[in-house]
Order: C-alpha cells, then structure tokens, then sequence
C-alpha cells in the first residue's frame, strides 16, 4: 500500500506517464520483450539520440518479468493500456517479493523476530529502497533488490550445507556421489541466483 498509493499521479486522461528516462527506456524494451517474449530489442534509435544503440545493453530479465506478468494477464496478447499498468505497478510488487528472501535471510540471523524486522524495514523504512520501488518508478534497481537477497539466501544455505557435509575431493575420486549431492546442487543454485542477479542489473 505504502508503495501503490501514487499510481493514479501517473495516469493522465487515460494516458499512463512514467517517472524519470529510463523508464522509458525500458518501457521500450518491455513492450519489445511482450511482442517478440524472450527475445530482445537489438537496436533502440532514441538511446544516444540521434544516433541510436545497437544491440549489448537491451532487454534484461527485468524487463522480460514484466512482459511475461503482461502476456499471462493479457491472455497472451496484452493490449498498450495493460502493458503500461502492469508496468507502472511492478516495482511494488518486485518489493513485496524481495520480502520473501528477505525473510529467510533474517530469521536464520535472528530468528522470527528478525526475519519479521526485514521485512518491516523493508516495508516501512524511508530510504533508497523505498525510493526505488514506488510505482510510477520503474528501474531494475526494484528487481535487483530481490534477486540480490535470493543470491544471498542461497549462498548461506550452500555454506549451510558445505560446512555440515564437509566435502571432500576424495569423495568425489571415490565415486561417492550421494556424499556430495546436498553440497553441489546448493551450491549450483546460488549460482544460478547471482547469474540471474546480474542479468537483471
């Protein structure tokens, strides 16, 4: 609520207007990414106006979880007037996801009382992430908080698991798979969770 209260500041006599340039930039990529889904834009004229940006920097995961939210709720063809809600309002909700994570991070800290304080601060502290994740400011930076606290979760839950299986190379020269399996397939998965924290910066 806190972050969704301003939304109607940015929908002029039906016209949905964004806050600052690169939402609009990546508006252009999102409806981009919504009308040819998982491919991205190679080539945006209006960055580095007149002459143009090729394809290196475009249509990051950020911007394919919008257009994915759009194409679900448009039924597979979302029209411009959902498109441009759906992303208006997403960086809320990219805030309320990063609750979750967050969550997790701070109860095996502190157990339920600090898991419960993350999220309070998170909902309620009048700082940079609460900047970032009003709607009307849509930014990867709303995203990269989420994905940033899985990386994190999931790389205390490898060391979790590493520091309980104490794995060895002699396992794995042994054949003793099943030994390592905990170990490996945590730690694969805080990969995977930076590799998507830097696809969405």
């Amino acid at each position: 609520w806190n972050r969704i209260r301003n939304w109607s500041n940015f929908v002029v006599d039906g016209t949905v207007y964004f806050s600052g340039n690169d939402p609009w930039y990546h508006y252009r990529s999102t409806e981009y990414a919504s009308e040819n889904f998982l491919s991205t834009m190679p080539y945006d004229p209006w960055t580095y106006f007149p002459f143009g940006t090729a394809v290196g920097q475009f249509g990051t995961l950020f911007d394919q979880i919008i257009a994915l939210v759009a194409l679900i709720l448009g039924f597979g063809s979302p029209s411009e007037s959902l498109l441009q809600h759906v992303f208006l309002l997403a960086p809320p909700f990219f805030a309320v996801a990063a609750c979750l994570p967050a969550y997790f991070i701070g109860r095996r800290l502190g157990g339920r009382v600090g898991g419960l304080t993350t999220v309070a601060f998170i909902a309620l502290a009048p700082d940079r992430l609460l900047q970032m994740t009003i709607a009307g400011h849509v930014q990867h930076e709303a995203a990269e908080v989420l994905f940033m606290s899985l990386s994190v979760l999931a790389i205390m839950i490898a060391l979790s698991v590493v520091e309980r299986e104490k794995p060895i190379y002699e396992l794995l020269a042994a054949g003793e798979a099943d030994a390592l399996r905990g170990s490996i397939g945590w730690s694969l998965l805080a990969g995977v969770a930076m590799a998507l924290y830097l696809w969405v910066w």
